[in-house]
């Protein structure tokens, strides 16, 4: 695997070594400096950071000096403060110089010299373009040739045109599948899940066999059978998987009972489960991340939620006649911050029914 598609928490001195051993150049993917004042740091940073989530993602290698030899080009940097301070002065300069804010993996590698490499990962972003915002400065950037450019009128028009595709894609679809479960059985409620790689939409093709044997092994699906979508796992009823040839994958969960209130407590539990599998098997499908997961809610008009802690309801179910909770997705560009990410998700459902977090 190449260094730039593994996950930040991976990537170990080794890979580092590899480069040069490799006699890998700055390329789009990769930028390397050996150091820079703060004012520089100011400047270059956001201006890379953009450049990659604007183009395929890529790694910032700070600490790295193309200009000497062999490993020797391992340099490092110092420390001037603790590893958090640190860290957080950097999201504080991306913070504070790009529109819209990215999220961007940042870790170091200790060298036996008592300096470190700081490595940036920067995903492809899905709603990009981005910009930097810093004095005068209003200008988008890509990676070019290896370099960090400005943004052509014509680029930066493209850019919005095809991210504003890209989601009128992901609703219609969506749309299409919520609206079909909801309509086919109205006695029961239903919980759906999506995964969708951001480049499911642009003519990804996934190995079916060798998807059928991971979400097997994940427990996914206890056989699965081939149809015209790609691959499906029935349980009875409307209780299935489906995997898209592209992709995507669908869980579809129906209740038992006509009456029964929503167990969300322990959908938010299995949620959590199914992202943790979906990303491992995205991973051995060499499907890179960002990928959007969401959660939906059908035919829940007249329902509550299955609590103990009733008495710990904060008010009242505003909107009972709605019969969809659509929640927004949350996207994952690594396996990092999963518990966090679904309980914010979640709390957009806990919300609905008067609660101000999860209770059991």
């Amino acid at each position: 695997m190449l260094i730039y598609e593994k996950s930040i928490v991976d990537i170990t001195l080794d890979d580092i070594r590899s480069l040069v051993e490799d006699e890998i150049d700055e390329n789009n993917f990769i930028e390397y400096k050996s150091e820079l004042n703060k004012n520089g740091e100011k400047n270059h940073i956001p201006r890379t950071v953009c450049g990659f989530a604007n183009s395929d993602g890529g790694l910032f290698i700070y600490g790295f000096d193309e200009e000497k030899e062999g490993f020797d080009k391992i340099q490092g940097v110092t420390l001037n403060d603790s590893w958090e301070r640190e860290k957080q002065r950097l999201i504080n300069i991306l913070r504070d110089n790009i529109e819209p804010y990215l999220d961007v993996g940042i870790e170091k590698l200790d060298l036996e010299n008592d300096k470190s490499l700081i490595i940036i990962k920067t995903s492809k972003s899905w709603i990009a373009p981005h910009r930097v915002k810093r004095g005068n400065e209003k200008d988008f950037y890509i990676r070019r040739n290896g370099r960090t450019e400005p943004m052509e009128f014509n680029e930066i028009k493209e850019m919005f045109d095809m991210n504003n595709k890209l989601t009128e894609k992901i609703n219609k679809f969506r749309c299409e599948r919520v609206l079909k479960y909801s309509s086919e059985d109205t006695t029961h409620y239903k919980v759906i899940y999506h995964s969708i790689p951001l480049n499911s939409f642009n003519n990804l093709q996934i190995n079916l066999k060798d998807a059928k044997e991971y979400l097997v092994n994940n427990n996914l699906f206890g056989g699965g059978n081939y149809n015209f979508e790609g691959i499906y796992y029935s349980l009875g009823g409307d209780d299935f998987r489906q995997m898209f040839r592209n992709g995507i994958f669908e869980k579809v969960m129906k209740t038992n009972g006509e009456n029964d209130n929503i167990s969300l407590s322990y959908f938010e539990d299995d949620f959590k489960n199914f992202v943790e599998s979906m990303l491992k098997i995205y991973k051995s499908l060499n499907i890179f991340c960002p990928i959007i997961f969401f959660v939906t809610l059908t035919n829940i008009k007249g329902r509550d939620v299955h609590v103990e802690a009733i008495n710990e309801r904060t008010g009242d179910i505003y909107d009972k006649e709605r019969n969809i909770l659509d929640a927004s997705g949350v996207i994952f560009d690594s396996d990092e911050s999963i518990d966090e990410n679904i309980s914010n998700l979640f709390l957009q459902f806990w919300n609905h029914f008067g609660y101000d977090r999860k209770y059991s």
